[in-house]
């Protein structure tokens, strides 16, 4: 029999806050960049460079990598 037991799990989306179109989202086992910058990546692939990102006040997305990514992105 398979382990049923519960564990925490996150979705990371991505909302066009114009349209509320949602570009890409996914389900995760963990909340940091690791887990946020694939779902960034298919967001970006499917609906281009957004003008501006807002997030939450989550760890994962006051990260000094996703800052860079950012940066780097223009």
């Amino acid at each position: 029999m398979k382990d049923r037991s519960k564990r925490k799990t996150y979705l990371i989306a991505f909302i066009d806050d114009a349209t509320r179109v949602i570009p890409y989202a996914a389900f995760s086992l963990a909340e940091n960049p690791r887990a946020f910058l694939p779902v960034f990546k298919q967001a970006i692939v499917r609906r281009g460079l957004p003008e501006r990102l807002y997030v939450d006040n989550g760890s994962s997305y006051r990260s000094n990598h996703l800052s860079l990514v950012c940066a780097k992105l223009g």
